[in-house]
């Protein structure tokens, strides 16, 4: 019997064989797609719809159920969710924002505004076509607001991949997509928990004000007062030991993990967390933090992305649903399979999340 106990360990071995089934998945059909010319977070991606429910779940459904239980769930998410963290901070650290966006910031607001207004017209307009189709019925007018916002949502850990891999990360395009999308991802969260009370009649200014005034306030210190000391102090390091030390990189793990908290409670995603300490440690020369971009790219973001891209292809097979009251933290609230992170999956299967909401708001 193992030291921790035979539940512990009976969780871990489940653990490991998704992890190896998910990774030998990957790597198998990354390869395959980049004979076609895509990158491979698309392959991570279609790699997971097949090992979920449309495809693994429809021809095996039993060993899906036993290769997949549901008493792993929360513990494969927590690692994914971690490994996006790690790949949203090497994002923050890759993109050159202040190069490109320093001197002109109308363009990104502009293009924030309009990413964000015009799939949430359209969606809100198409939203009764596909309101129509449903099997049960659920209120129009949240399912209207739900499925708006959800086509407002943009995948940054999927764009920022995509950039990376063809080498396009340092250009003005990449930095004004991956800016926006983040203005866009943060305001579509807010906004869909303003929706989420809105529809339920229990709205209040006093929920939002804080969770924006708070965001700002963290993006604001971290930018204007916390960067300038957190470089001083890698500087010193690299010129004391000319290298990135292991028992410096702590530090920064703990650095990213107490931002991805602080996010995740003011209630938007932690990996945003990630992305503003990345932003905040941007390299714009050749010095200690151009080392610290280097040394960030072999930590564990790779492979922890990779899972979470196929956690997502799953999450998209299979109609994971979402809860986003109040006070639920944006818990899942049902359905087998992988949990359904909507800001990775742009997806249209987003409609089973959302008919879930609006059936919720009624």
């Amino acid at each position: 019997m193992s030291a921790v106990g035979s539940g512990a360990e009976e969780i871990t071995l489940r653990l490991l064989y998704q992890l190896i089934v998910i990774l030998v998945a990957t790597r198998l059909v990354t390869a395959l797609v980049r004979r076609l010319g895509q990158t491979d977070v698309s392959g991570e991606i279609l790699a997971g719809v097949l090992l979920g429910p449309s495809m693994l779940g429809a021809l095996f459904p039993g060993f899906m159920a036993e290769l997949f239980p549901v008493s792993t769930g929360a513990i494969f998410t927590g690692i994914a969710q971690v490994g996006l963290i790690f790949l949203m901070f090497q994002i923050g650290l890759e993109f050159e924002f202040h190069r490109h966006l320093g001197g002109n910031r109308r363009a990104i607001v502009l293009i924030s505004v309009l990413s964000l207004a015009v799939p949430f017209a359209l969606g809100y307009v198409s939203a009764p076509w596909f309101h129509a189709r449903l099997s049960e019925p659920v209120s129009l007018f949240g399912f209207q607001l739900f499925f708006a916002v959800a086509m407002s949502i943009t995948a940054i850990p999927v764009l920022g991949r995509i950039f990376m891999e063809l080498g396009l990360s340092h250009t003005r395009t990449a930095a004004l997509t991956i800016g926006a999308a983040a203005i866009g991802d943060v305001s579509g969260w807010i906004i869909l928990g303003a929706i989420s009370l809105l529809v339920r009649g229990a709205f209040s200014w006093g929920w939002a004000v804080p969770r924006i005034a708070g965001l700002v306030a963290y993006v604001a210190f971290v930018l204007l007062v916390a960067r300038a000391p957190l470089r001083r102090a890698i500087e010193q390091h690299f010129t004391r030991h000319r290298e990135m030390r292991p028992a410096f990189v702590p530090y920064i793990v703990i650095l990213l993990f107490v931002s991805a908290a602080i996010t995740s409670n003011l209630g938007v995603f932690a990996i945003i967390g990630g992305f503003v300490i990345g932003v905040a440690l941007h390299a714009r020369d050749h010095g200690p933090r151009e080392h610290l971009r280097r040394d960030a790219a072999h930590w564990p973001a790779d492979e922890g992305a990779g899972a979470s891209g196929a956690h997502a292809g799953r999450a998209v097979g299979g109609a994971r649903l979402v809860d986003v009251s109040p006070g639920s933290r944006y818990r899942s609230v049902g359905c087998a399979g992988s949990r359904f992170r909507c800001s990775m999956a742009a997806q249209k299967s987003w409609v089973f999340c959302l008919k879930s909401l609006a059936r919720s708001s009624e």
